[in-house]
């Protein structure tokens, strides 16, 4: 288990560019498109692996926690190197669009304002070599007082530089909150299903003016870059907002992935057709997956994420090769890319797929660690604009997940709190 060592500090952030589509680095660096960075986060650098943030002892659970709980976040990552190092733990409060809250740090943080992460396992595996380093981020500990979106931030504290930065949220848990679906057929883009999205929210009695004070809005699938707002809303009845979103906002309904078990790195492993040990890294080429049954009941399909990268300091790390069989249905002058919590979900060159004519098939190569992953291929176009359902040729929907977000612009703190999440299943 990593040593924690809690410092007492004051952190003020700086904010880049907005843009609802990418995430710029502070050095000015150009933005990355991605459907999960937010505006102002630093992408996780190639030196940095097995990523993860989440809630309450639960790598399947969102990065949401509540205020005055005992909840907490793990924070998990490895990073590529044989000497054990130390990093900069830091927050910062947010707008409901990821704009750096203009207030100050004792306003959403009483005492302790960073933490210091050091003392990583050293791994044990057969290359390449790894620290893996986690923490626990309890609200016991770092005693945050106000809702809303936030970052967390590590940092190099040598050298002050930014390594990474990954979003999570604080709720009030005010009100109740529900919500429910529509599912429209041949409507979306070529004529795929949607998802309409509805919801009631009791207004608790802090909101004097919930129609000026209040806004909304959904996420699926935790593609946080993706939030829509809703551009409907009905405060008729006293007490009580509803809100939805038109179909001209809704949400693909046959959005699914390619998931693959690769628990053990071996040539027993049925994804696996090729496993060469002895190179550095440790090489498997994957069964190749074929265009025409990315969407479909083909054994690998699956209709939510999964990204359970193992935690044993025994885990190895392979050069995982992905294979696409895209027969006549793709050009070798296509822009394909495979995209993933693994690359943080990024159609940057990469995560580009490169088409092999002596084969046929495209590929791209991906160090991963032994764990269960899921992921999708995309086809980008002229506009470069990821559409995740861009190579389904399912007119199916399926099971989405989806998040309600409602936000309460306090009139006299002038910032975003977070009042209530809900998080719901539609078909």
């Amino acid at each position: 288990m990593a040593c924690v060592i809690l410092m007492l500090s004051q952190f003020s952030g700086c904010s880049s560019t907005l843009n609802t589509s990418s995430a710029s680095a502070s050095t000015g660096e150009a933005s990355v498109n991605s459907v999960v960075l937010v505006p102002n986060q630093i992408p996780v650098p190639a030196s940095f692996k097995s990523v993860q943030l989440y809630a309450n002892n639960d790598q399947s659970n969102p990065p949401v926690i509540e205020l005055n709980s005992d909840d907490h976040l793990t924070l998990s990552f490895d990073e590529l190197t044989e000497i054990n190092g130390q990093f900069r733990i830091t927050f910062t409060h947010h707008s409901k669009t990821w704009a750096l809250s203009n207030i100050p740090q004792d306003w959403y943080l009483d005492g302790i304002g960073e933490l210091i992460l050091g003392g990583g396992q050293v791994s044990q595996s057969r290359g390449p070599d790894y620290i893996h380093y986690e923490m626990r981020i309890s609200l016991n500990e770092v005693q945050f007082t106000s809702s809303g979106n936030y970052l967390l931030h590590v940092t190099d504290p040598e050298s002050g530089q930014e390594l990474f930065s990954l979003p999570f949220f604080i709720t009030e848990n005010e009100g109740e909150l529900s919500s429910t679906s529509q599912t429209l057929f041949n409507s979306g883009n070529r004529f795929m299903p949607e998802h309409r999205l509805f919801s009631t929210f009791n207004v608790p009695d802090l909101v004097e003016y919930p129609e000026f004070d209040l806004s909304f809005s959904y996420v699926q699938n935790r593609f946080w870059s993706d939030t829509r707002f809703t551009d409907s809303y009905d405060f008729n009845t006293p007490g009580t907002a509803k809100f939805d979103l038109t179909q001209s906002n809704a949400f693909p309904a046959n959005v699914s992935y390619v998931t693959k078990n690769l628990n053990s790195f071996s040539q027993i492993n049925t994804h696996i057709v090729e496993w060469n040990p002895g190179s550095n890294p440790p090489k498997a080429i994957l069964k190749e997956d074929v265009v025409n049954f990315l969407n479909s009941d083909f054994g690998t399909s699956s209709t939510f994420r999964t990204y359970s990268p193992a935690s044993s300091k025994r885990a190895d790390y392979a050069r995982v090769i992905f294979l696409l069989d895209g027969s006549d249905s793709l050009s070798p002058d296509n822009r394909i890319y495979i995209l993933g919590d693994f690359n943080q979900w990024s159609a940057v060159h990469e995560n580009k797929m490169v088409f092999d004519s002596t084969t046929g098939f495209w590929k791209n190569s991906q160090l991963l660690k032994e764990g269960t992953y899921s992921y999708q291929y995309i086809l980008l176009d002229e506009t470069g604009q990821i559409d995740l359902t861009s190579l389904s040729d399912n007119s199916s929907p399926n099971v989405q997940e989806y998040m309600s977000f409602v936000y309460f612009n306090d009139p006299e703190r002038k910032f975003d709190r977070l009042l209530a999440v809900e998080t719901f299943y539609a078909r």
